[in-house]
């Protein structure tokens, strides 16, 4: 699953890709839509995995923000 949650300032929208529905041309699709990507753990997880999984650099796609660390901090 791949969960995302889309701010568009006047309007927002949480969708959830599943299973057959996780596709690298529908994951692109949706990024390019976006300015920044925020993840949690995202740099040691969920970007590597979809990168073996997918194929696909998010870093390259969007600039990335793993909250993570300033939660840690």
């Amino acid at each position: 699953m791949v969960g995302l949650h889309l701010d568009y300032g006047n309007k927002c929208i949480t969708m959830q890709l599943v299973g057959e529905e996780i596709g690298a041309s529908k994951l692109i699709e949706v990024i390019n839509e976006i300015g920044v990507l925020y993840t949690y753990n995202g740099t040691r997880f969920d970007l590597p995995y979809i990168k073996v999984k997918l194929g696909i650099d998010l870093n390259k796609s969007c600039m990335h923000k793993d909250l993570m660390y300033d939660c840690w901090r």
